[in-house]
């Protein structure tokens, strides 16, 4: 699947922003770990998963804001594997690749909900019809 100019820029903003919103809630849930193995809050199933689930949107989006916008449908299932294979060499919580392929899911949902809401590309860019 080729993007158009206007769509590849829709994908690295839509990427840019799934991997700052992925960045809050890693951040955020890190703290609450904290808290949890301190006795000040409770609910460890929550915390103890939440940043799987993040954890592969955060790395999709930061590489298509980084990288070139080819193969950017591919992230997702790429980083879906890694992830699953570090997980299968450490602490193997089939639970965790549970998330991290819920985490592939949402990524690739909202890259391709981002390339195909902008099949055409940017309107203002010069076409090759008019000779510019």
């Amino acid at each position: 699947m080729r993007l158009t100019p206007g769509a590849e820029g829709s994908v690295r903003k839509a990427g840019a922003i799934l991997a700052a919103v992925s960045l809050v809630i890693v951040v955020g849930n890190e703290v609450c770990q904290r808290l949890v193995a301190r006795d000040v809050i409770a609910n460890h199933l929550l915390f103890g998963y939440l940043s799987d689930l993040f954890s592969v949107p955060f790395t999709v989006g930061l590489t298509n804001v980084l990288g070139t916008s080819r193969f950017y449908w591919w992230r997702p299932v790429l980083f879906g594997v890694l992830f699953s294979l570090l997980e299968l060499e450490g602490t193997y919580d089939p639970w965790d690749m549970v998330c991290y392929w819920l985490g592939a899911a949402v990524s690739f949902g909202v890259m391709m909900l981002v390339a195909l809401r902008n099949p055409a590309g940017d309107s203002t860019a010069p076409s090759s019809a008019d000779g510019s």
